[in-house]
């Protein structure tokens, strides 16, 4: 009789592999955002599990040595012990670091593990193209020869450089040059939905449970739309105080 193994246990629910340079903020972002919806009230009991996801300069720090031997063992002591104590490979990357050494480096160690996790790439620069394969093109050296463990859909977070352009005083060379590239891509699809949809198969994992984005990004969208009114709300309360107190001081400032 086959004794069965205790499901192994994880540190983190995901492992983002990214180039720094123009990514770093992008991915930021996302971790912030599914490391904090657990506390988002307003969205379905499913996300009530606190997530982690493990990114490099937030969870950790990338060994640095111009010994090649030195760093290779270095990398192995830490960075592929916080891939080991992963549960899924988040892939960002576009056209500019498709060739990325870290990333496909990153891809390559992972499958190279018993029972890896699923890999999922996160479209973040590039022009897309037509159909429904067009991504692929995108992919990473590593995926593009092999796709194993590869999701069959992708996130589409470009829209991330239209939502913080104007906002971006400083950027890396490379962003700089995105962000201008960026206008010429083709349409993509709604950050907010795309970045909600990732989190959400990250979840699954989490909790071994099929989540249905047809059914979840409804209800997402309500819970958002809902928060939004009651920030409105509040801000309008915030005002009409703001006025009253005004208006009583005035009289005995006047005097």
């Amino acid at each position: 009789m086959t004794e069965e193994r205790a499901p192994k246990q994880f540190a983190y629910d995901a492992f983002a592999t990214y180039a720094t340079n123009p990514d770093r903020d992008l991915v930021r972002d996302v971790e912030n955002f599914i490391e904090g919806l657990h506390r988002e009230r307003l969205l379905p009991k499913e996300f009530k599990e606190k997530l982690a996801v493990c990114v490099d300069g937030q969870d950790f720090r990338r060994p640095d040595s111009r010994d090649q031997k030195t760093l290779e063992q270095l990398l192995h002591g830490v960075v592929r012990s916080y891939q080991g104590s992963s549960r899924c490979l988040l892939v960002f990357s576009g056209d500019k670091t498709a060739q990325h050494p870290w990333i496909n480096d990153e891809v390559t160690w992972w499958r190279e593990q018993p029972d890896y996790g699923p890999i999922f790439f996160v479209l973040t620069h590039g022009q897309l193209g037509d159909g429904p394969e067009a991504y692929r093109k995108l992919l990473p050296e590593a995926l593009i020869k092999d796709a194993t463990g590869l999701y069959p859909l992708y996130f589409d977070l470009r829209g991330y450089r239209s939502e913080i352009g104007w906002r971006r005083l400083f950027r890396f060379t490379h962003d700089q040059e995105i962000w201008a590239e960026s206008r010429g891509w083709d349409r993509g699809r709604l950050y907010d939905e795309e970045r909600f949809q990732l989190a959400a198969r990250v979840l699954s994992l989490r909790i071994r449970q099929d989540l249905s984005p047809e059914d979840l990004v409804p209800k997402w969208e309500a819970a958002w739309r809902l928060k939004r009114r009651l920030r409105r709300v509040q801000m309008w309360v915030v005002v009409v105080m703001l006025a009253v107190a005004v208006a009583e001081a005035l009289p005995s400032l006047a005097r």
